[in-house]
């Protein structure tokens, strides 16, 4: 009765284990994190411009408001290439070798509706 009980236990492990990383094919999130590292550089830039512009007003050495504007640009350059590296290189491997059909039809007399999910009371009033 126990090495029964043990299948049991095993089969129940077996269907509720998480495949490993190695196993799942997730795509790397490339672009959104050099979306989000242009966002910083962005940010950066207009918080250097800002700065420098009190530090004018005020009379006061704009060293730091100018290098950060110029550090500003190291990661916008690297946003800026993670974002084509994953629209040039990755983003084609993600769509895979996807086939368009285009055969015509042989009998043109065919009527086709479109419907949306849970769209019942639009499609009423109309």
């Amino acid at each position: 009765m126990e090495s029964m009980g043990n299948a049991k236990t095993e089969s129940t492990n077996a269907r509720t284990r998480r495949p490993s990383k190695r196993q799942r094919k997730e795509p790397l999130p490339v672009a959104m994190w050099g979306f989000v590292i242009l966002v910083v550089a962005i940010a950066l830039y207009v918080g250097g411009a800002v700065l420098a512009l009190l530090q004018g007003l005020l009379g006061v050495d704009r060293f730091v408001s100018v290098q950060l504007v110029w550090f500003s640009g190291a990661p916008l350059l690297l946003g800026i290439s993670l974002i084509a590296f994953d629209a040039l290189l990755l983003a084609p491997r993600r769509r895979g070798g996807r086939q368009v059909f285009n055969d015509p039809i042989a009998n043109r007399e065919v009527t086709v509706a479109l419907t949306a999910y849970n769209d019942e009371k639009r499609a009423l009033l109309t």
